[in-house]
């Protein structure tokens, strides 16, 4: 995380003159970047891991959000819920929609995802998280990209997001194209 010089100054309290010269002195660290800061002087950024401890947690704190209540929350959750593109579908129309023997097909192949992903989601200890993906992947026939696209739909969507999506879900009424000419033929 890099900081403008005004932004150092803020955190810490002081002019941007007064940040200007501890960059100059050593104090703080900062990196020259293209653009200059206005009136000739050159534009720097600021590691935010080179100012001082209270100003790192004054700026951690102030990023963090607000405390809300729970009314907020659950109305800001369905808001998201709404909003949220992918799945908007429940497993209820799925099984009406393609039928009581191909949901119970797309459920036990969610079902094996879900264990593929418990075992990758849980490695032993003492294995690195990268290796340990690498080792699954190999084991189950998959890539790791997929493993980690399955582990992030299921947190997203449950076991929705491990199913197969429906084209007659997703896309709603199909139209076919027709020659202008078969059209003219027709009257």
């Amino acid at each position: 995380m890099e900081l403008t010089v005004s932004e150092a100054a803020e955190l810490l309290g002081v002019t941007e003159r007064a940040i200007r010269k501890k960059i100059e002195t050593g104090e703080i660290h900062a990196s020259i970047i293209r653009s200059t800061g206005g009136k000739g002087r050159p534009g720097y950024m600021i590691p935010l891991s080179s100012l001082p401890v209270e100003a790192q947690r004054k700026y951690w704190t102030s990023m963090a959000p607000a405390p809300a209540d729970s009314d907020s929350l659950q109305a800001e959750k369905e808001k998201e819920e709404a909003t949220m593109p992918g799945i908007n579908y429940s497993l209820a129309e799925l099984e009406h929609v393609v039928g009581k023997e191909r949901f119970q097909e797309m459920m036990a192949e969610a079902e094996y995802k879900m264990e593929i992903i418990e075992k990758a989601m849980n490695p032993p200890q003492g294995v690195d998280r990268t290796i340990w993906m690498e080792r699954m992947a190999e084991k189950y026939g998959k890539t790791v990209q997929t493993l980690y696209r399955d582990i992030r739909l299921f947190k997203e969507f449950g076991v929705l997001g491990l199913m197969r999506k429906s084209r007659l879900l997703t896309q709603g009424p199909q139209r076919i194209s027709i020659h202008p000419e078969v059209c003219e033929d027709q009257r």
